[in-house]
């Protein structure tokens, strides 16, 4: 399987890092990112799946319900400001499932 860096919007286009996995080995690819890392994404995206797997689980919730209780316990205000989830667009995600 071939992965590709998910940065897309650099000043100097696309990243060309990439990682090439066989068998459940991970090898670097020739190329290293051309940007600095993205503070704070992980928990965004971790954030992000946990409210989705609540809102499959979980139909007869209200959405806005089902993301204030993903963010029990979850430091947004501590993350670049660029990075931190905007909520509504998750209350409004839950709709599109």
């Amino acid at each position: 399987m071939y992965w590709e860096c998910s940065s897309r919007g650099t000043s100097r286009g696309r990243c060309p890092a990439t990682v090439v996995e066989r068998q459940g080995a991970f090898r670097r690819g020739p190329s290293d990112h051309c940007h600095a890392p993205t503070v704070g994404v992980h928990s965004s995206v971790a954030l992000a799946a946990d409210v989705r797997q609540k809102a499959r689980g979980d139909m007869f919730t209200s959405a806005s319900a089902i993301v204030a209780s993903a963010m029990t316990g979850v430091d947004i205000v501590s993350g670049p400001h660029d990075r931190r989830p905007n909520l509504n667009s998750m209350v409004g995600q839950i709709y599109t499932l």
